[in-house]
């Protein structure tokens, strides 16, 4: 919000010159820092760029999951954190429509209730993503140790129930 002045004119017409301006002075630094936060090893790390497709940095990504609500609902929270209806707009037209991010995305929450709702959403998806990129592990380990058949892979509450041959 600290920047949102430079993007109109006195008219309050929008001002594209300074937006580009801003831009190609703050988006070299953010990918800066986040390509050295992608070199670390073994890591899980988050990132919230609400640019990400437009910017083209999801080739950088193995998975992106797209959080989106209303724009109303948007509007709203915006508008309580002290921003301009004006500057939400401006923003608003420089983002791709929520269906082709949608799209775009492996996983998809919907944010157009309470925090405390939002967070139980977050915590459903980790768990889910986490079983799933487990049991892909594993299978890719059993492949290595040249097990044949697998019986089943069950995940409870993280822990690896698993019954396989060697043949």
């Amino acid at each position: 919000i600290i920047f949102c002045d430079i993007f109109h004119t006195n008219d309050s017409t929008y001002n594209k010159k300074n937006f580009k301006k801003l831009e190609k002075t703050i988006h070299p630094l953010v990918r800066k820092e986040m390509k050295k936060y992608l070199k670390k090893k073994n890591k899980i790390v988050i990132f919230e760029i609400p640019l990400l497709i437009e910017g083209k940095l999801n080739k950088y990504f193995d998975t992106l999951v797209y959080v989106g609500s209303k724009k109303g609902i948007r509007l709203r929270r915006y508008l309580n954190k002290g921003g301009k209806k004006q500057t939400f707009y401006t923003l608003d037209k420089r983002q791709l429509s929520p269906k082709i991010k949608e799209k775009v995305c492996d996983y998809k929450i919907t944010n157009n209730k309470s925090l405390v709702y939002l967070k139980k959403q977050v915590k459903n998806f980790i768990k889910k993503y986490l079983e799933k990129e487990l049991i892909k592990n594993i299978k890719i380990f059993l492949m290595k140790e040249n097990v044949k058949k697998i019986k089943k892979i069950k995940i409870l509450n993280l822990w690896v129930v698993s019954q396989y041959k060697n043949e």
